[in-house]
């Protein structure tokens, strides 16, 4: 087991940087201004549900602890998040509620907020230029994260095969081909390499025509 100014450097689980990281926010952000970090906190990464008010990304989530049946609190951070100091900032931010969950993004949300170091609107804070040099030092002891980003939708695939069907109900001839030649060729032929009949069923003479959604 290798260690570097106290801190173990072997390569941790996602959830074990999280946590790790709760801790040295607490000892070297959330202590210095005065304030200690309840027991009883899971940190993960999730899905989060977008603000249905203002359609803005919720990048993190913190569960009342009254909702876990052992008492603790869940921070959820979102799977779309994969800069170390992004997600340190968005974790100071939800460790906050642990503190204070009642008050929402109330008065003493706002207060601790403040003497940490986080700046902006309180629902969307961001670290100030202070505590923004903190959190790269910690993310520099904690080492790699374990963790890659999620998109949040499937990339189009661009190898998709689409299905060409005659438009004789009778004949029923079909065969699959690219994109290109449906949205490029068939759209933009080449006299000097095509004609008509190319688009022409085989067996019947029929039209053909691309599903596009097949």
């Amino acid at each position: 087991m290798c260690k570097s100014n106290g801190i173990n450097t072997r390569k941790k689980t996602r959830e074990q940087w999280l946590m790790e990281g709760a801790r040295m926010l607490e000892k070297e952000v959330f202590n210095p201004a005065g304030y200690k970090l309840p027991k009883g906190i899971r940190i993960t990464m999730s899905r989060t549900e977008s603000n249905r008010k203002t359609s803005s990304k919720t990048l993190g989530v913190c569960m009342n602890r009254r909702l876990s049946s052992d008492n603790t609190h869940e921070i959820l951070m979102n799977l779309e998040l994969d800069n170390p100091i992004a997600i340190l900032d968005v974790l100071a931010h939800e460790l906050i509620h642990t503190i204070c969950f009642e008050d929402g993004h109330g008065n003493e949300f706002r207060k601790i907020a403040l003497s940490i170091g986080l700046e902006g609107q309180m629902r969307s804070t961001t670290a100030g230029e202070t505590l923004t040099k903190k959190l790269k030092k910690i993310a520099k002891k904690l080492g790699k994260l374990n963790h890659a980003k999620l998109a949040k939708t499937m990339p189009k695939d661009k190898a998709r095969l689409f299905k060409v069907v005659c438009q004789n109900f009778l004949c029923g001839f079909s065969y699959r081909t690219t994109r290109t030649w449906i949205f490029g060729t068939m759209t933009n032929a080449n006299p000097a390499c095509m004609s008509i009949e190319d688009y022409s069923c085989p067996c019947c003479k029929s039209e053909m025509k691309p599903i596009v959604n097949g």
